[in-house]
This record gives C-alpha cells, sequence and structure tokens, in this order.
C-alpha cells in the first residue's frame, strides 16, 4: 500500500485512548475476518448464518458478497487501522487523507471503521428478521470507536508534526548513524524471539502438511467436514500459510529487510485467523488448537513491539529541523 519510509519520527507510548482504539480495532478485524470467511464457505448459510434470511437481502442470492465485504472491508480495514495507530507508518498514497485532516491517517480510518460497523450493525437490524446480543455489543464498539476519535487525546496523539511525519513533496535526509553500530546492523531481542518462533511453526506446519498430502495423517471423518473433503488441499493451504509464510518472514528478518516487522504481524494473524476458521469448519478437536491460537497472539503481540523497520546501523529518518 504506497511506499513506506518507516515510523513517523520517535517512538514514543501511546495515549490509553490509543490503545484502546487499537484494541477494539483489532478485536473487531479478527472476528470480522472470521465471520467472512465463514460466510464464504458456506454461501447458502448455516447454523449462524441462516438459508432463510438470504430472501430478505437485496441484491444477493448467496452470502458471499456479504462475506467478503465483512472480511475484507471490516475485517482487513480494522486491522490495518489498528496497525497504523501502534506504528504510525508512513504511506504516500495516504498523504492526501492527512493533508486534508491535518492529522496521521490511521485517525480517518479508525473513524471509518466506526461508522462502517455502525452501519452494517443498522443494516442487519433493518433486513434480518432475528435480534442477537451481538448486535447490541459491536453497535457499543462502533459507537465506542468514533467516540474515542473525538477525543482530544487520540486527536491530539496523531497531530502531524513536522519532526514526526514526512510532509509530500519534502526530502528526507539520512541521520547519523546510531552511536556504537556505525554501519553494523543488528537484531533485537524479540526479533531473536520471533525468529525462533516462527521457525518451529514452519517446521511444524510443514511436517503436518506433508502429512496430510502423503496419507500418514489420517483425519478420520473430519476429513468429510474440510473444503471440497480434500486432505491434500488442506495441506496444502497449511504449507503454504503456516509453513512458507513463516520460513520468508524469518529470512527477511535475518537478512534485514524493510518489510519483516509488518511480516511477523502478518504471521501471527494469519495463524490466529487459521484457527478461527478450522475452529469453524471442523470444531474444537484438539488441545493444540487453543495452544496454536496462544501461540499466534503471541507473535502478533511482539511484532507489535517492534519497530516498523529494521534496526540497522544508518538508516533514512526524518530529524527535526532537517526536513527539506
Amino acid at each position: 500500500m504506497g511506499s513506506t519510509t518507516g515510523l513517523s519520527g520517535p517512538t514514543r507510548s501511546h495515549p490509553w485512548t490509543v490503545r484502546v482504539a487499537a484494541g477494539l480495532l483489532i478485536l473487531v478485524g479478527v472476528t470480522a475476518v472470521a465471520g467472512g470467511v465463514e460466510m464464504w464457505l458456506y454461501p447458502y448459510g448455516n447454523e449462524f448464518v441462516r438459508t432463510e434470511w438470504l430472501r430478505d437481502l437485496p441484491l444477493v442470492d448467496t452470502w458471499r458478497l456479504p462475506g467478503l465485504v465483512l472480511g475484507l472491508g471490516l475485517g482487513v480495514g480494522s486491522l490495518v487501522a489498528a496497525f497504523g495507530l501502534l506504528r504510525r507508518p508512513r504511506w504516500r498514497m495516504l498523504a492526501p487523507v492527512q493533508r486534508v485532516t491535518g492529522r496521521h491517517w490511521s485517525w480517518a480510518a479508525t473513524a471509518l471503521v466506526g461508522i462502517a460497523l455502525g452501519g452494517w450493525i443498522l443494516l442487519e437490524v433493518v433486513l434480518l428478521p432475528q435480534r442477537s446480543t451481538i448486535e447490541a455489543l459491536y453497535g457499543t464498539l462502533a459507537a465506542g470507536l468514533v467516540g474515542l476519535c473525538s477525543t482530544a487525546s487520540l486527536r491530539r496523539s496523531l497531530a502531524l508534526t513536522p519532526d514526526r511525519d514526512v510532509v509530500p513533496g519534502q526530502q528526507v535526509v539520512s541521520a547519523t548513524p546510531e552511536r556504537g553500530l556505525p554501519g553494523r546492523k543488528r537484531i533485537l531481542r524479540r526479533e531473536r524471539v520471533l525468529i525462533g518462533l516462527e521457525t518451529i511453526l514452519a517446521v511444524s506446519a510443514l511436517g503436518g502438511a506433508i502429512g496430510l498430502v502423503t496419507g500418514g495423517i489420517d483425519l478420520g471423518p473430519v476429513t468429510g467436514d474440510l473444503p471440497f473433503a480434500s486432505a491434500v488441499l488442506a495441506g496444502a493451504a497449511l504449507a503454504v500459510v503456516n509453513g512458507a509464510l513463516p520460513g520468508v518472514v524469518v529470512v527477511a528478518t535475518v537478512s534485514r529487510r524493510s518489510w519483516a516487522p509488518a511480516g511477523h504481524l502478518v504471521v501471527g494473524a494469519a495463524l490466529v485467523l487459521w484457527i478461527i476458521v478450522q475452529v469453524a469448519v471442523i470444531g474444537l478437536v484438539s488441545w493444540l488448537q487453543p495452544v496454536f491460537l496462544g501461540y499466534g497472539l503471541a507473535v502478533v503481540g511482539l511484532a507489535l513491539r517492534l519497530p516498523l523497520r529494521p534496526t540497522v546501523g544508518t538508516e533514512e529518518t526524518v530529524m527535526p529541523g532537517r526536513l527539506r
């Protein structure tokens, strides 16, 4: 999404309003993506999204289009907004939004998610016959997100300042090399922990994928609940999502690629979503499912505490008074 030039200035602790807003966005994002995947996998409904409800919806005859809007719009959109609040990346394609609002683009993204979530709940109330406490919960979350965007604390935290944000059209000059690290790249302790976690994940996932593809792992009657009732397809997906992806991010971390910190976040979120979808499809069948759910959340937590760009001896950074 556009070009990224790193963190917007020196890191600092976030006010409570930013932390709460990011937490709400992550909750909305993860559950919305899971709901969207469920609608896509069960286009004609199941016990949670009823088949008969489709008769009340205009323009659609399956749940796939609503699932796409829910998963990509509210789900991925919420996670991107949360990432923006916590890491404050500079994305050039969103600079026009910042020029209009005078704040980092994540402020507008958070408000937009709150409004969109409120609209989604309103449509549910209007179009669907059955009421749920979930609607009241997410309606409250929508109001909370919009309300947080209106607080002085959050607006002040996300206000644009010359030493924290790249002004479009201005050049960024190189900062002074970090003291004690003249030209030498280093790996942070959290990154070493993530490398270990992701290596274990990749090896175990590839082992499981090989077992599924070759028939060495027999899922028994559970196979019938898989998409297309195919253990081979499930094994291939496992190899790509939880095997190859972590492996690529580990290599990127060691080679100090600029996108590696975001890659860790993707690995953790992918594992969490994998477990959520797995439980939705085949049910809670193993103690490993909650273990790997916690595993994924741990990776996400560690990833959110990393600098947006790998730590190096010299890097392009916005410094006070150095914009021209």
